[in-house]
C-alpha cells in the first residue's frame, strides 16, 4: 500500500470510529493491543500491516474490502479536487 492509500485507509478507520461513537481506546481494548500502539498506527505516516487492517475491520464489524473501497473512493475524490 503506498503512502497516499495508507493515509486514506487510516482516515477511513478514524471516520468509521466516529460514525460508531467508538474511541481509539475502546478499539485498542477490543484488539487487545496497547492504546499507544493503535494510536501510532492510526496517526503515523507509515504503512499498516494487512493483519492489523484485518483485525480492525473485524473489530468494527465492517468487511476489510469495504474499508478499502471507501478509502479508495476518498483517495480518488481527493485527486479529482
Amino acid at each position: 500500500m503506498n503512502q497516499s492509500a495508507a493515509k486514506a485507509f487510516r482516515r477511513e478507520v478514524l471516520a468509521e470510529l466516529t460514525r460508531r461513537g467508538v474511541s481509539q481506546k475502546e478499539l485498542a481494548r477490543q484488539l487487545r493491543i496497547p492504546y499507544g500502539t493503535l494510536r501510532t498506527r492510526l496517526n503515523s505516516e507509515g504503512g499498516m500491516r494487512l493483519s492489523m487492517a484485518s483485525d480492525i475491520s473485524q473489530a468494527l464489524q465492517v468487511p476489510l474490502s469495504e474499508l478499502i473501497r471507501r478509502s479508495e473512493d476518498d483517495l480518488l475524490a481527493d485527486r479529482a479536487a
